[in-house]
């Protein structure tokens, strides 16, 4: 009983510091909304996004540590790895390159990751993966969701939708995975004009009402980027005649 008391504290510490290993939800970036949310699994299996301002820009970083039972350590290792390498100010590629090299020498477990850099001024967004699952991205002006795994531009009113494993790895008695469901969720909130933290809480909830993932086997991860719609200048009437405004 003394051990099983232990190994419950151990797993809430866990927890906890992982949970102080993520960055705030909401990452600043000039005419967009983008918002992240980590629903830690009662036993963590290590799953984190962090943000890195860059001029002009955003930096995102995911982390999925694979292992079996409580992946802290393993964390830890990757998170500290990770802002090491975000600090030489390397390029996309080359930063996934340095980070791989360098968590190859320190841990055994896989890791997936997924960089992204998001221009503020144009919206573009460069990628660069290690076993990430394909984001997906909302077009406002079609209407569609659809996965890419290149590079894009965020038009005004558009998404893109980062998750891991954990959430798309998710099935229904069948057998059947969450990730076409997500797909439909992401889509209906989408045309439905909701706002980012709207639509987040929509995709959560639809994971939780999916059949078969009431017992969370895994972190879901969940990181959104939306390009706001650049406000109309108000309208000024002129006078063209007549005694001139008091």
């Amino acid at each position: 009983r003394r051990l099983r008391r232990e190994g419950v504290a151990e797993i809430a510490t866990a927890r906890e510091q992982q949970l102080c290993l993520l960055s705030e939800e909401r990452g600043e970036l000039a005419g967009h909304d983008v918002l992240g949310r980590c629903l830690v699994a009662p036993v963590p299996t290590g799953a984190v996004y962090l943000y890195f301002p860059r001029p002009g820009g955003l930096r995102i970083a995911c982390i999925d540590v694979a292992g079996d039972g409580p992946a802290l350590s393993s964390l830890r290792v990757t998170v500290g790895v990770l802002y090491n390498e975000m600090d030489r100010g390397a390029d996309l590629t080359e930063s996934l390159a340095g980070l791989r090299r360098s968590l190859r020498k320190v841990m055994p477990d896989p890791v997936a990751v997924m960089l992204l850099d998001v221009e503020a001024a144009t919206g573009r967004v460069h990628m660069a993966d290690h076993a990430w699952p394909t984001p997906v991205i909302w077009r406002q002006r079609t209407g569609d969701v659809a996965t890419t795994a290149t590079d894009l531009v965020l038009d005004e009113g558009d998404s893109l939708l980062i998750c891991n494993h954990g959430v798309l790895q998710e099935t229904d008695p069948g057998g059947s995975p969450f990730s076409s469901a997500v797909l439909e969720a992401f889509a209906d909130g989408s045309r439905q004009g909701m706002k980012t933290e709207q639509l987040l809480r929509h995709l959560f909830g639809a994971l939780f009402l999916f059949p078969g993932s009431g017992a969370q086997r895994a972190d879901h991860l969940m990181v959104l980027v939306t390009r706001n719609p650049v406000a109309s200048e108000p309208l000024v009437l002129q006078r063209t005649g007549g005694r001139p405004p008091p």
